[in-house]
């Protein structure tokens, strides 16, 4: 199966391994000769995605996990109008893949405030659950899921420990949750 994973730093980061922590922790996880393509690129927001999907099309995936919207959600903002109408591009170029849409995880404000807020991280995520419906697509509520944890904190906390990108629990979570979808689509 050829898995593709599309997002921004937080699908592109290494935090230290030999590369992008999310193929990393996904690799044990599924069958050896399914094949992980990361078009994670550092500081994208959805604007900047659609611009560089005709050579990800190519690749023709099986199943294509989008995690987008922590930079859209920034101070210097992509409206949710034009978030949704991005994601709707990214959905309908891979009609022939099965989508996974996957909320952007909330951020350690502490840190963060006032460049990015769980307010609005929390409405990007209504965006994205509103599609996943409209569309019937399945979807991972990494916001929420990472929100309702005592301890979120502790998941969002990575080595550069800038409450904004997560750590290696966060990482081996949402690879876990990548996982059970991916046998799911194996199943259909």
């Amino acid at each position: 199966m050829k898995i593709v994973l599309l997002g921004d730093s937080l699908t592109a980061r290494y935090e230290g391994a030999n590369e992008p922590m999310l193929s990393s922790k996904l690799k044990p996880l599924i069958a050896n000769d399914d094949v992980i393509l990361n078009y994670g690129v550092s500081g994208e927001d959805t604007n900047d995605v659609v611009k560089r999907l005709a050579p990800i099309a190519q690749a023709t995936p099986d199943i294509i996990f989008v995690m987008l919207g922590s930079n859209d959600a920034r101070f210097m903002r992509v409206p949710l109008t034009e978030y949704r109408d991005n994601l709707v591009k990214i959905i309908t170029t891979f009609g022939d893949s099965q989508v996974v849409l996957v909320t952007a995880p909330p951020v350690d404000e502490s840190k963060q405030f006032p460049k990015r807020k769980n307010v609005d991280l929390a409405e990007y995520a209504t965006t994205v659950q509103m599609l996943a419906v409209e569309y019937k697509l399945s979807i991972i509520d990494f916001y929420h899921i990472l929100s309702n944890k005592p301890n979120m904190v502790e998941y969002v906390h990575g080595q550069l420990d800038d409450g904004l990108h997560i750590g290696t629990m966060a990482y081996g979570l949402l690879a876990e949750l990548y996982a059970d979808e991916i046998s799911k689509a194996k199943k259909e």
